[in-house]
């Protein structure tokens, strides 16, 4: 497996409208996505309202809205052949979520 670039930053939230006020209004990042994603799209246990914002330099920043312990940031990795997408945890235990663009 080869690490080509971080894909985004997703961090929880309880306060969804806030945190897109701060990310689009005061930090100025582009708002492009906002849904509520089914377990089957996102792999997690149940639906999540998500909003995704852009920096000029393409990095995405991932709101979810009331996901405790769904804080991760994700990679974009080519030579992983068995899912476009699997989770893993480093020693901490921190998400790291491995997008494949094979």
């Amino acid at each position: 497996m080869k690490v080509k670039g971080v894909r985004h930053i997703g961090l929880e939230t309880n306060n969804l409208e806030e945190m897109v006020r701060f990310y689009r209004d005061f930090l100025g990042l582009e708002l492009f996505w906002d849904k509520i994603e089914s377990p089957e799209h996102t792999g997690y246990k149940e639906a999540v309202h998500t909003v995704k914002l852009r920096a000029p330099d393409g990095t995405i920043v991932e709101l979810l809205q009331d996901c405790p312990h769904l804080s991760h940031f994700s990679l974009t990795v080519s030579g992983i052949n068995t899912n476009p997408m699997i989770w893993i945890h480093d020693p901490d235990g921190n998400a790291i979520e491995l997008v494949s663009d094979d």
